[in-house]
């Protein structure tokens, strides 16, 4: 049997009995400081941050990106949000690649 098709049956096992990974999606508030030594500034703590749907963070992830680029040339003053998705249970991905990881050694 070629290996293509034993990765397919694999991969495809691995889906079976591991599923997708999972994440969450949240929306952090940067804010701006000004004075001396002011500059935008991300929640230290997390607690800040707020947990939105994959459907918002989707909607507003690009223009995140593009204010992000604009802070850093200095284009970008006043306060904005952030966009970050974190996973939370790993999927068949990670969970094959610890198998493989165990089996090396």
């Amino acid at each position: 049997m070629p290996l293509n098709d034993l990765l397919n049956l694999l991969v495809a096992k691995a889906r079976e009995e591991f599923g997708e990974a999972t994440y969450k999606y949240y929306a952090i508030p940067v804010s701006w400081k000004s004075g001396r030594h002011g500059g935008h500034t991300r929640p230290i703590t997390g607690l800040e941050r707020y947990e939105i749907t994959k459907e918002e963070w989707e909607h507003n992830k690009e223009e995140s990106k593009k204010q992000r680029v604009a802070v850093f040339v200095g284009e970008h003053k006043r306060a904005y949000t952030d966009y970050e998705k974190r996973r939370v249970a790993d999927g068949w991905k990670e969970k094959l690649i610890v198998l493989i990881n165990n089996f090396e050694s």
